[in-house]
Parts: C-alpha cells; sequence; structure tokens
C-alpha cells in the first residue's frame, strides 16, 4: 500500500505541471480570475481554472485548482488539488483531508487535518501552519515553521526548520540543514548530508542520526551491471510472453477484424503510413484541447486509454499479419484456424524480438505501429465489435 502511495504521488507530481499549463490555456479563453466570496458556499467538488484563483468561501467537497496564483483563505470540507506558479494558503484556511500542492513557490500558513504533500522550487511554512498529520515537503528551499503533529519528510538544497515536530524529521538528502532556535523534535532527527546540520540554542531533539550520501565501489557498480541484463532479460521474457498472449486473444475474439486490417495494410500501405502519422499526432493534441475545456476532461482521459491501447497493440497487429502470411504460404494444408493461432505466435514473437534491437528495433516499431494506427482509422467502419454475425434465415 506504501508503494501504491509513494507511485500515485510521483504521478502526481509529473502530471500537475501539466495540468497547471493547461489550465493557463484554459484561462485564456474563459476567465482571467475566479473568487469564491467570504461567506459564500459551493456545494459538492470544486473545479476551478483562472490565472487567478481564490477561494474565502467554503467548499463542501474537494478542491480542484490551477493556474498562475492560487490564493486560499476559506474552509474546504474536503481535500485540495492546487497547481499554480504560485500557490497562498493563508492562516484563515481550514482544511479537513489532504493537501496535494504543486507550484514554483508555495507560502503555508492555513490548518490542515490530513497530510499535507508539497512540490516545488520554494516552500515555506509560517509560525501560524499547523499540520495534524504529516508534512512532506519536497524543494530546492525548504522552510518550515509551525506545527507538525507528526512525521516530517523532507529532500531540498537548503532546509530551515523552526518548528514543534510531534515525532521524527528525515531529510532524505540535504546540502545545507539548519535547526534554529526553540526548535523541538520529539522523536529523531535523521538527514543524509555532506555536511553537518547547524544546530541552534535551545533545540531540542531527542536523537541525531546523519547519513553519509550513498556511494557505489567498482565491485557495486559491476554487480548493478549484471542485475541490470539480469533484470532486463526477466523482462523481456516477461513482455515477449504478455505480448502472445494478447494476440491470441484478439485473433480469437476479433478474427474478422485482423482480416480487414490485414487487407488494407496491403492494398493501401502508403496510405495508410501517412494516415497513422497524421493520427499519431493528432489525437493527443485533440486530448490537451478537451483537458483545456475542463468539462471535457473525462472524454480526454477515455480517448488517451484507447490511444494507449492501440499504440500498444499497434505494432503486434501487424506481427499477426505478417505471422499469418507466412504460415499460409509454407503450410497451406493446415486448417484454417491453426495457420491463424501459429501463424500469430510466430509474427508475434518475431516482431517483438525485432523492436527489442536497438535503434532498428525502434524503427520497426514505429513503422508497424503508424500502418496499423492507419489501417484501423481506414477501416474503422468495418468494426462493429457488437458480436459475432448473426446469418440471416433463408
Amino acid at each position: 500500500m506504501k508503494k501504491l502511495a509513494i507511485l500515485f504521488l510521483a504521478l502526481f507530481i509529473l502530471g500537475m505541471p501539466l495540468v497547471a499549463s493547461a489550465a493557463r490555456v484554459s484561462a485564456q479563453k474563459t476567465e482571467s480570475i475566479y473568487v469564491l466570496d467570504e461567506g459564500d458556499n459551493f456545494d459538492g467538488n470544486l473545479w476551478r481554472a483562472a490565472s487567478n484563483v481564490t477561494i474565502d468561501g467554503k467548499v463542501a467537497g474537494d478542491l480542484f485548482v490551477a493556474g498562475n496564483k492560487v490564493t486560499i483563505n476559506g474552509i474546504i470540507e474536503g481535500s485540495i488539488f492546487a497547481a499554480a506558479a504560485d500557490i497562498v494558503i493563508g492562516d484563515g484556511a481550514k482544511i479537513f483531508g489532504n493537501a496535494y500542492l504543486a507550484a514554483s513557490t508555495i507560502r503555508f500558513s492555513g490548518d490542515v487535518e490530513g497530510n499535507v504533500y508539497a512540490f516545488g522550487s520554494s516552500f515555506e511554512s509560517s509560525d501560524k501552519a499547523f499540520v495534524k498529520r504529516d508534512l512532506y515537503a519536497f524543494g530546492s528551499t525548504v522552510t518550515v515553521h509551525g506545527w507538525v503533529e507528526r512525521d516530517l519528510r523532507s529532500s531540498a538544497q537548503t532546509a530551515i526548520i523552526k518548528a514543534n515536530i510531534g515525532r521524527d524529521a528525515q531529510f532524505y538528502n540535504v546540502t545545507g540543514l539548519h535547526l534554529e532556535n526553540d526548535t523541538n523534535i520529539e522523536g529523531s532527527l535523521i538527514y543524509r548530508s555532506d555536511n553537518d546540520a547547524q544546530i541552534g540554542e535551545n533545540v531540542k531533539v531527542n536523537r541525531v542520526e546523519k547519513q553519509k550520501p550513498i556511494t557505489t565501489t567498482a565491485e557495486q557498480e559491476k554487480q548493478q551491471r549484471e542485475n541490470s541484463i539480469v533484470a532486463w532479460i526477466l523482462s523481456a521474457i516477461y513482455g515477449l510472453i504478455a505480448f502472445l498472449l494478447v494476440a491470441l486473444l484478439i485473433v480469437i475474439f476479433f478474427p474478422n477484424k485482423i482480416k480487414a486490417i490485414s487487407e488494407s495494410i496491403a492494398q493501401k500501405f502508403g496510405m495508410n503510413l501517412l494516415t497513422g502519422l497524421v493520427v499519431l499526432i493528432v489525437v493527443p493534441i485533440i486530448s490537451l484541447i478537451l483537458f483545456c475545456t475542463l468539462v471535457g476532461i473525462p472524454v480526454a482521459i477515455i480517448l488517451l486509454v484507447f490511444y494507449a491501447v492501440i499504440l500498444y497493440v499497434g505494432k503486434l497487429f501487424v506481427g499477426i499479419i505478417a505471422g499469418k502470411y507466412i504460415i499460409d504460404k509454407f503450410c497451406p494444408k493446415w486448417s484454417e484456424k491453426t495457420r491463424l493461432i501459429i501463424g500469430t505466435l510466430k509474427g508475434a514473437g518475431i516482431i517483438y524480438i525485432l523492436t527489442l534491437i536497438p535503434i532498428l528495433g525502434g524503427i520497426i516499431g514505429f513503422l508497424a505501429t503508424l500502418l496499423a494506427l492507419g489501417a484501423i482509422w481506414t477501416e474503422r467502419s468495418r468494426f462493429d465489435f457488437v458480436g459475432p454475425e448473426v446469418k440471416a434465415k433463408k
């Protein structure tokens, strides 16, 4: 569960700058300022993108905001997800869930019942800041004042701490760590750095543990290379098995579609390459436009999911077709079903192994994907996907 949470946070960090950029484009097209005034209530989850977003009222749900500057001074009964160039959580802000913040500059003075996850160039919490659970702060400069009821987790070039920490303070990597006067850490201070922490007067901490940065010897590097090779081989074998299983499922459930794509690739090779290139470029642009409209986000997500699936199975289609052609030519006496299954396994295996070759494999995979994209688009009218055909009674 912990690894899953870390994965989610990583995706959130990577995705939020893109959402912020999309929100800025949307803000230019729709509105430059959005304000939920003090005393106003919004029932349910609030989604808002604008150049400047200010929330002084009450949101009875989760808050999703993005823009150039986001200012929160109101009450959020759920969690907050914010991405901006500048985020300000004022001392009047009360957040009953978690706070997920991604920005260049984050200034935090609010009261959060859950955890705070802050990612940016600069993070600064004031003396009035209160985090009832854990604070995760990652940036170039991290300044923590106020109260953290449980743990502080951070990584920064420079970290300045003058706060009350209810349990441990851990810095995964830090260049300069400064504990100012009257800092109180009920648990342990654990940090990884080349430099000693600068600890001021009247600082209370149960235990201090300094960890050296991880270094590797020549023997360790050799072992890592060997492990990487083994991991690559195992990954390739796993990928091949998965690729073959997907290929079998496709030919079992959609044999007519395979035939349509095969005929299209054989008869319209050049046209399918060009069409596939257009589809490859246009679909992400359409998805980005839909994201910018906000209301089109669900449609954009569904479109991207189908797009990703087709990109994965694209070269698989070409492998199936190539394998079937080989079997049909050299083993014409086999039954059609046998030729289809054996050809699928052989062709999919060949195309997968070819795509593992450096440079050449990338070119082959790219061209195969373009061919499949073009053929699927060209023959889309022949794909009913509603089930097997039912013959009419005479």
